[in-house]
């Protein structure tokens, strides 16, 4: 996210400008403006599978291929409701026994602000419930008994890992 302090450019203009424009200068920022920070949304905060990628490997989640996988299925291929209205990733439910950054309920599932905060909702998930399990076995096992409504969840994450090579998306 670019931000651009006002003040600084005021600074800098001022210096730029000839003794002879620096009354116009000095009256044209007399106008009220509101004071902060203005931001300027970056593609990177646009969503696309490699800035989710780019975001798993940021947050260095664990097992970040099994969570890319998750979001394929649980989205469609990013095409269902769930993610486009409440860009939830991972289907997830509003939390109520840890911390969230979910904004709300709504279609049934929490919703967010924005996808990356779906992501960050899962690593607290990820965080609070599945912080003892090491191996990837053992955290499908948990995603398939205690996660998922559909049988087979496991072998259907690895199904969609193999078949879109999601394990060398993150070799780096």
């Amino acid at each position: 996210v670019l931000v651009i302090a006002l003040t600084f450019i005021s600074v800098c203009m001022k210096m730029a400008l000839s003794n002879a424009h620096e009354r116009a200068f000095i009256e044209a920022s007399a106008i009220p403006i509101e004071e902060g920070f203005y931001t300027i949304e970056a593609e990177a905060d646009i969503f696309s599978k490699e800035a989710l990628v780019k975001e798993l490997k940021r947050l260095n989640v664990r097992f970040p291929e099994i969570i890319l996988a998750q979001s394929i299925l649980e989205t469609g291929h990013f095409s269902s409701r769930i993610f486009i209205e409440n860009n939830n990733l991972f289907g997830m439910k509003q939390a109520r026994a840890r911390s969230t950054t979910a904004a709300g309920t709504q279609l049934g599932h929490a919703f967010y602000d924005h996808w990356k905060q779906s992501v960050m909702d899962y690593a607290l998930f990820q965080n609070a419930y599945m912080n003892k399990l090491r191996k990837e076995k053992t955290y499908l096992k948990y995603l398939d008994k205690n996660y998922a409504e559909a049988e087979n969840y496991d072998k259907k994450l690895l199904q969609i890992i193999e078949k879109e090579n999601l394990a060398e998306l993150f070799l780096d």
